[in-house]
Formats: C-alpha cells, sequence, structure tokens
C-alpha cells in the first residue's frame, strides 16, 4: 500500500460514520458490537485478533530494542479541580512507522498497526483510564494481560535478532533458545517488581558478556527496555493508519493530590539492635518474623527501621492555612524518555495560582549528584508550563508543582478590616477609661455601636462558601478575622460593666489590642504573599547563603532598635514609631521564613524558618509591649520585658542551627533512606525497585549497572533453575 497524506487519512476518518452514528448492524446485539470493536483486523473480511495471535511479537519487537524516533512529543497536563483531585492528561503526539515488519496488515485501503503507546506501574489500577484520537473517538485499549504477553514476546524476539545482528562480525556468539527467552521476559513484564528484577538480574549475570555489551548499547537500549518492564507494564494500542501519518492520542484519568506526608519511615536493612538495648532488639526481633512487615531478598530483610515526623511538612500543615506557604505535589515521571521534546502543563481553578514547576532528576540517574536540566518554565496567571527539549535524553524526572493563592482571592479588604478594629482598639486605651465607664449611657452606647459593627462586617467575611479552591487554604486566615472580631465583642463587654472585665477597662482593651495585633499580622503577611511583585523580590533570595545573611541582618537590625527603646524615656512619638517598626519587621521575617521556593530542591535551609518565626515572634511582642507603654509609661513591667526580648532576638538565628543539630541524631543513617509510609509499604510487598536499588548503591559503593540489584530468593531460583543456554557449535 502506498504511503498517503495526512490529509487524506484524516479525511477518510471524518468521512466514515461511526458505529454509534449509523446505529446498530441488523442481527447483532450490543455485546457483539463491543466485542467487535476490540478486534485488530489483518486482512479479510473477519480476520482475528492480532493482539494474541502468534505474529504480534514479532510486529511488537520493531519498537523493543530499537532506538525509533515515532515519538515527537509527550505532553502530560494536570487540570486541578476545587476538592484537591485533578485531571490528569497525557498526550503522545506519534508517527506511525514506515517499515514494512511493523504493519500488522491491511483493512480498508489502511495499514494496521500495533502500537507501544505508554508505560503504567504494574502496581496502578487501570479503571478510569480513557484514550481518544484526534476525532475524539475512544480507542480501545488491551488489557494488562494481553499487554504483558505482547511485551515479553518482542522483548525475546528483539534479544535474538540483535545477537543474529551481531552474530557476522562475532561468529562464537550464543544461540539463545527462544522457549527459555518466552519464559524469562514474560516473568519480568508479569510479575511484580522485586520479582522481576531478580530474574533480570539472575539473566543478565548468567549471559555471555557479549550478549550482554549488545543488550546494553545506547545505539540500542534493549536494556534500558527491560529496566522499565521491571517496573511498569506497557500498554500496547491497536491503530489504523497510513505509514508515516502523524497521529496524537490523549489518555486521562482522575487522581486525588496528596500533599506530602506528615510521617516519613527510615527504610533499610533490618539488623538487630546491640543486647543492651533489650525493648528495640525485641520488638525488631517480632517484626522480622511477621513477612507483612519484611521484605526477604534471600541475603538480607529490609522493612521500616524507625518512624520520624518531618518537621518541615509540620510547618506546611500550620503556615498554609493562612496562606504563608503554597502547596506542593510531587509528580514522579517516566515520559521524558522515548521522546523528542517534553511537555508539562499545570492549569489551577478559580483563586489559585502556579507559583512554579521545579525540576529535579531522578536519584538513581543522577547518583547523588545535582545536575542542571535545560528547561524553559513559563508562569501564567491560571496555567503554568515546562517544556523540556531533548527529552529522550534527560531520564527519570520528578516534577514538583507549587500551587499558591492569587491576590483576587484575598482582597485588600480583609487586611483593612483587621488594621482597623486594631487600631480601634489601641484608641480605646489611650483614651481615659473614666470618660467611657461612667454613669453617662450615650457615650458606653455610641461606643458599644461603634466596636460591633466591625465584628459584624467581619463575620460577613469569614463565613464563606466552602465551593471555592481557596476557601479549603485560607481557613486559618478565616480564624484570624474571627479572633479580630471577638477581640472587638471582649473589648464591648467592658462598656456594659461585666465583672471581671470592668474593674481594669484599659487593661482588658490592652489585652484585647494585643490579641488583634498578633491575628492582624499573619493577614497583612498572607496578604504580601499573594501579590505577584513581593513573589518577584523573593526570587532574588535563590541560596540559602543569602536567606541567613539577610535574616542575620533582620535580626540585627530588631536588636539594635531594642536596645534603643530603654533609653527613649517619655518620649512617645519616638516609641510609638519604633513599635510599629518592630511589627513591620516581624512581617519581613515572616515573609522571609516562608520564602523556601527559590531555593533549590535539594537545598538544606538548617531550620531557617525556625529561626526566622522566633525572631518575628520577639519583634511582635516587643512591638505591642511598646505600643501599650506608650499609654502606662510609669509601668516597671515593660522594661523588663524589653532586657528579656533583646536577649532572645539575639539567640532567635541560633535556634534554627541548634535544631538542625539535634535534627541530625534522629535522621536516617547512610545505609537508610527516608520514604512516606505507602512507598513503604509498596517496598515490603515488592511493587517498587528503585529504593532498594539505592540502598544496594550505598552497600556495594560501586559497582556495575546490575550487580546492585537484590540477590534472587530461594522461591524464584528454584522456578528458574531449568534454564539452560547453549553456544553455536
Amino acid at each position: 500500500m502506498e504511503p498517503g497524506t495526512q490529509e487524506q487519512a484524516a479525511e477518510r476518518r471524518a468521512g466514515h460514520k461511526s458505529r454509534a452514528e449509523k446505529g446498530p448492524r441488523p442481527g447483532f446485539s450490543g455485546r457483539r458490537r463491543s466485542s467487535l470493536k476490540a478486534r485488530i483486523p489483518l486482512t479479510g473480511e473477519d480476520p482475528p485478533p492480532a493482539a494474541i495471535d502468534g505474529h504480534s511479537g514479532g510486529i511488537a519487537s520493531y519498537y523493543i530494542g530499537n532506538r525509533h524516533h515515532l515519538i515527537h512529543r509527550h505532553t502530560e497536563s494536570m487540570v486541578i479541580n476545587p476538592d484537591q483531585t485533578a485531571r490528569l492528561t497525557l498526550t503522545v503526539d506519534f508517527e506511525l512507522p514506515r517499515e514494512p515488519e511493523a504493519r500488522c496488515g491491511e483493512h480498508n485501503n489502511e495499514a494496521m498497526f500495533l502500537f507501544p503507546l505508554l508505560f503504567l506501574r504494574k502496581a496502578q489500577g487501570r479503571t478510569g483510564f480513557e484514550a481518544r484520537d484526534e476525532q475524539g473517538a475512544v480507542v480501545p485499549l488491551l488489557n494488562r494481560e494481553q499487554s504483558d504477553q505482547i511485551s515479553a514476546r518482542a522483548a525475546a524476539q528483539a534479544a535474538i535478532r540483535l545477537i543474529d545482528e551481531a552474530r557476522p562480525e562475532d561468529p562464537d556468539l550464543p544461540v539463545l533458545p527462544q522457549e527459555s527467552l518466552d519464559f524469562v521476559f514474560e516473568r519480568v513484564c508479569r510479575w511484580p517488581a522485586y520479582s522481576a528484577s531478580v530474574v533480570l538480574n539472575k539473566l543478565l549475570n548468567g549471559l555471555d558478556e557479549k550478549i550482554v555489551e549488545i543488550w546494553e548499547d545506547d545505539a540500542v537500549g534493549l536494556a534500558e527496555d527491560l529496566e522499565l518492564l521491571v517496573d511498569h507494564s506497557l500498554v500496547w494500542v491497536p491503530l489504523k493508519g497510513l505509514p508515516g501519518e502523524r497521529r496524537v492520542i490523549e489518555v486521562s484519568h482522575d487522581a486525588e493530590l496528596s500533599r506530602r506526608p506528615l510521617l516519613r519511615w527510615h527504610f533499610g536493612e533490618l539488623k538487630l539492635p546491640s543486647r543492651w538495648r533489650w525493648w528495640r532488639r525485641r520488638r525488631r526481633a517480632k517484626q522480622v518474623e511477621d513477612p507483612d512487615q519484611v521484605l526477604d531478598t534471600g541475603r538480607a530483610s529490609y522493612g521500616c527501621t524507625a518512624r520520624r515526623i518531618s518537621l518541615s511538612v509540620l510547618g506546611e500543615r500550620l503556615a498554609q492555612p493562612l496562606g504563608w506557604m503554597p502547596i506542593e505535589f510531587d509528580f514522579p515521571t517516566i515520559y521524558t524518555r522515548r521522546c523528542d521534546t517534553y511537555h508539562f502543563e499545570m492549569n489551577c481553578p478559580s483563586g489559585l495560582k502556579p507559583r512554579g514547576v521545579r525540576v529535579a532528576l531522578d536519584r538513581e540517574e543522577s547518583k547523588g549528584e545535582v545536575e542542571e536540566i535545560p528547561g524553559k518554565t513559563t508562569m501564567g496567571s491560571r496555567a503554568a508550563h515546562l517544556y523540556l527539549p531533548g527529552g529522550r535524553d534527560v531520564g527519570d524526572i520528578v516534577l514538583r508543582a507549587t500551587v499558591g493563592i492569587s491576590s483576587e482571592t484575598f482582597p485588600l479588604l480583609w487586611v483593612l478590616m483587621g488594621t482597623i478594629t486594631t487600631m480601634m482598639l489601641w484608641s480605646l486605651v489611650a483614651l481615659n477609661p473614666s470618660w467611657l465607664v461612667s454613669d453617662s449611657e450615650s457615650h458606653n452606647e455610641i461606643a458599644a455601636g461603634v466596636l460591633l459593627i466591625v465584628p459584624a462586617l467581619l463575620g460577613a467575611l469569614v463565613v464563606g462558601s466552602d465551593e471555592r479552591a481557596e476557601s479549603r487554604f485560607l481557613s486559618g486566615a478565616r480564624v484570624m478575622l474571627l479572633v479580630t472580631g471577638l477581640c472587638c465583642a471582649g473589648a464591648t463587654v467592658v462598656l456594659t460593666k461585666i465583672e471581671p472585665f470592668s474593674t481594669k477597662p484599659q487593661a482588658t482593651w490592652a489585652i484585647c489590642a494585643a490579641i488583634a495585633t498578633t491575628a492582624t499580622i499573619p493577614l497583612v503577611t498572607s496578604w504580601l504573599l499573594s501579590l505577584d511583585i513581593v513573589w518577584r523580590l523573593r526570587e532574588t533570595l535563590n541560596t540559602v547563603g543569602r536567606q541567613w545573611a539577610v535574616l542575620v541582618a533582620l535580626v540585627g537590625l530588631a536588636a539594635g532598635l531594642a536596645f534603643l527603646l530603654p533609653h527613649l524615656g517619655g518620649d512617645t512619638a519616638v516609641r510609638a514609631g519604633l513599635g510599629s517598626c518592630l511589627l513591620l519587621l516581624s512581617v519581613i521575617l515572616i515573609l522571609l521564613a516562608s520564602n523556601r521556593l527559590p531555593v533549590a530542591l535539594e537545598a538544606n535551609r538548617k531550620f531557617l524558618s525556625v529561626g526566622a518565626l522566633f525572631a518575628a515572634i520577639g519583634c511582635l511582642v516587643l512591638g505591642c509591649v511598646e505600643l501599650q507603654r506608650i499609654f502606662a509609661p510609669y509601668a516597671t513591667w515593660q522594661e523588663e520585658v524589653e532586657n528579656v526580648e533583646f536577649g532572645l532576638l539575639i539567640v532567635a538565628p541560633l535556634t534554627g542551627g541548634v535544631l538542625w543539630l539535634i535534627s541530625l541524631l534522629f535522621g536516617p543513617r547512610p545505609d537508610e533512606l527516608s520514604v512516606a509510609p505507602s512507598v513503604g509499604h509498596a517496598l515490603v510487598a515488592g511493587e517498587r525497585i528503585r529504593e532498594l536499588r539505592r540502598l544496594r548503591e550505598i552497600a556495594s559503593r560501586g559497582g556495575d549497572r546490575f550487580s546492585d540489584l537484590p540477590r534472587p530468593a530461594r522461591r524464584i531460583i528454584r522456578q528458574t533453575r531449568g534454564l539452560r543456554w547453549t553456544k553455536a557449535s
């Protein structure tokens, strides 16, 4: 069949009505029609399914062990929903092969192909997946059993083909029996990740080194394809089209967005502790005997050695409801391989805004070294786009998508309400209490009415709808508004002469004003963090050294202001100005504490956020004390607080470093990994293998590409013991 143009193929597909548009065939039921859709015609009117016949392996072997450039672009798009779920879509822009050996046959003047569309993790469910072509028609996907069978046959025939192609240059290459290869590769494709890695490791270590070198050749890539089949299952799709035709298929599914877990596992080899730690020794021995908690590799037992709470995640849980920190989601992807270019798109709902998409190489690929990935990131008001040219050479990467609150979500009215309420309360402290708390009912009624209007307006803002996405992320900010309104209500109670509030009205108003100020500072910080200009200014502090330098400078400025306060005497104007500066410094320190996004993913800030928060709290307390001292200049307890706060500001930057040193005592050992509990359960179940490879790299401190894989277990050795490899005579 002569290749046609893409326009002719598109017109022919558009001109043919779908089966749903034509209606049911006479004498055919719906069940029969659905079964016909899954067939792949070869030749003739009623051909047998090609996905399970004997020729499918030879046809599919064209793609295995062959560095083809048929896939031009992979595009992964993520649409975030308000309920913290997402719709993930993978768009594959590829070209149908022109070689005759890649065709299944002909049908209705078009060629039939069996194309490897995408990789899915073996432990990942396939419910809810949907594939559509350019016209929006549903593309039938083969089930996992059929896809694994095709992959196994294709890998076996590709392995034999590569050896036959190299035999003219090296006649001494051994001959591998087809049945043995089918047996081994079928278990690599079907078994869980750990068991499949054991079989593949035994195969590669038992073969002739020349054969392994042929399979590991970069121009061939068969060994790389086999490594992918250890963790993933290749999905084959039957397609109809013209040779050389450009096709685009979208595969989409729903996913639940999971944030970084608060609990972490230290995963590694389960060794019995020393005898003097008898309580841990007994618990560890009981754990090793439980097969549900341990993965036995034949040489060592791996499992959870300790459970730790991540302090950084704990800080995120506390700061994110206030809008101080954006929400981050990690997406490991393998689709930067097997394509010429890679694109990642993230779309946010109303009220949220993308704050960044960062790339980090997988630890296995980078061998612990930090490598710069060339790419281009474009940020918009509702979407972010990441472009990686030459994605074929990037390898496995992890994308960290960051979503924050936009300025439309956090209105300026919230900050104005909190600020006005705070100023009203400090004004009450400044006035003569005997003038308000008196026998004049009119004065009390007017003051009470003014104080109660603001909480009423705040209540309209606090009680919001939970349908929007931002309402789920601003629960803490709404609580701060509620606290500010309650402070107004508490100040109003004084005017009604209710005991015990009316005994010391000025002290009560001062306490309410200080609490309202404490609640307003987070609101001001959250509003500033929603502005784009603030994000651009914070991007200049893109290294840990710069952030620590700014922290020391801000704390030094705050300590200098605290040193000047005892020497001001009764100068209320200067004291009010210095108190306002301290409150402003607390806002800037909070902005610095949450400035983690510009720093590299692998950078350790040594708990800089803790030191900045301690300094911010010290500035906040000292500022409120100075504002109260303006109205009570002869009190002595303020001087004691000033001296204490001066000392706390000096040691505030050191708290982060001390906490970092303490955390080293509870961190994982050099031969352990810190993983999420879901990853730990998958490791114990044998559904993941990457982390075990990293542990083997740590233990072996070198070795070839496959020597760090786990040794085979006894059960798998017995099942693969019957394999025999014969050399050519």
